[in-house]
């Protein structure tokens, strides 16, 4: 069974001292020497609102740091331009880092946010003859692989007692489902604030079920595992500046959809349906949001959309093993059949080696390394290739030690 444990967590270690009274020591490179800080964020959310009040800039302009923002549309693009990299930190719903987990990413957990809630839903068309979950058997419904919609159509599926392989998903990014939505290319759409907000106003469609209705999880703060242990006080700073942007959210809510408009772009009509159902603020990791992610891990498992022999991220501090999704591993030096997964790996192992286009390369931000995953020739984001994936498959033999994924 794939299991997630507190180590694949980084909040274990982290998230404790983040919300705690005292603040983190360096662990390697200081702080201080750290001067562009780079942050992924979506068309929505809390990161958002710290961007246009500027209170992490404010935080972090003492210690000579600079904080640049990278857009990203969904999640799965996001994590994987942590993974290699090219931005340090970001925000995401609850799927993204589980299939990142299931790809091998760099990425490390620091905290979460409020679920998508009400702002997240499988919805049709006014005049479509789809009247409730049950009539979705045979259709076709665009979703973001790998997204917390994602979840939702599967977590929704199973409740109406509907099998997955009943329905056909269409895996779209939000731009090209709401254009296959426009030209009823598809039968339903799931996604999330503020693209369900924007088909709102659009079409007023028939809403099906929300994530708020279907799941109770959690959104979540991500950090490149290696920037989190080698930085630790700008990822405190940062939790430090979200709480405070969440208690602005809080106090002004009358002017949080003007916040998100002027960030984003996204028509002040939609945000502000966006915002007047969100809901702000930041925690640490608990073992009942360890919990939820593991029951989101499991679903995705057992209708194999992600991985059964992919390594599984080590997370900030911790060096003294590595756990895999089920499969079959050799001890070094073993002879014999194979056993099962659960042992420390010190010798070699194969790996499918997707090399991929990272995403933020369309933003012009750093150039691109290879990332494991067994996945045949399927993009662990994507169905199709093109958007963020690309290059060869090919085979190498790649050294696991812990210290090395530490």
């Amino acid at each position: 069974m794939f299991t997630l444990t507190r180590r694949l967590f980084g909040a274990g270690l982290l998230a404790t001292s983040l919300f705690a009274s005292t603040g983190l020591s360096t662990t390697g490179v200081s702080a201080a020497e750290l001067t562009e800080f780079k942050i992924g964020y979506q068309k929505t959310g809390l990161p958002v609102i710290a961007r246009q009040q500027q209170i992490i800039e404010k935080a972090l302009a003492p210690k000579g740091i600079t904080v640049s923002w990278v857009e990203f549309t969904a999640g799965p693009p996001l994590v994987e331009a942590l993974n290699v990299g090219s931005i340090n930190v970001g925000w995401t719903g609850d799927a993204p880092p589980i299939f990142g987990q299931a790809a091998g990413s760099a990425i490390t957990y620091v905290a979460a946010l409020p679920s998508n809630g009400a702002g997240e839903a499988i919805f049709v068309k006014p005049d479509s003859p789809i009247q409730s979950l049950a009539d979705l058997k045979g259709k076709t419904i665009g979703v973001g692989k790998g997204t917390s919609a994602h979840n939702l159509v599967v977590a929704a599926l199973e409740k109406a007692g509907i099998d997955f392989k009943d329905i056909t998903p269409v895996y779209l990014s939000p731009a090209d489902a709401a254009a296959a939505f426009a030209s009823d290319k598809i039968d339903a759409w799931a996604v999330w604030d503020p693209f369900f907000a924007i088909a709102e106003t659009r079409y007023k469609p028939r809403i099906l079920t929300t994530s708020a209705e279907t799941l109770n999880v959690k959104t979540y703060f991500l950090a490149n595992r290696d920037f989190a242990k080698d930085h630790p006080e700008t990822v405190t700073a940062t939790i430090a500046a979200l709480k405070d942007a969440a208690a602005w959210a809080d106090a002004n809510r009358g002017k949080v959809a003007e916040a998100l408009h002027e960030v984003t772009g996204v028509p002040l009509e939609a945000q502000t349906i966006a915002a007047n159902r969100s809901t702000f603020g930041i925690e640490p990791i608990t073992p009942e949001i360890v919990a939820s992610q593991q029951q989101t891990a499991d679903r995705f498992f057992k209708l194999g959309l992600i991985p059964n022999r992919s390594p599984l991220p080590m997370p900030f501090g911790r060096h003294r093993r590595t756990d895999f999704l089920p499969g079959k591993r050799r001890r070094a030096g073993q002879s014999g059949p194979a056993r099962e997964t659960g042992w420390q790996i010190n010798g070699r192992a194969d790996h499918e080696i997707h090399r991929s286009i990272d995403p933020a390369k369309r933003h012009g931000l750093a150039s691109t390394r290879p990332h494991r995953a067994r996945l045949g020739n399927r993009c662990p984001h994507r169905a199709d290739l093109a958007e963020c994936h690309g290059g060869p498959i090919r085979r190498r033999r790649s050294l696991l030690a812990p210290a090395a994924l530490g």
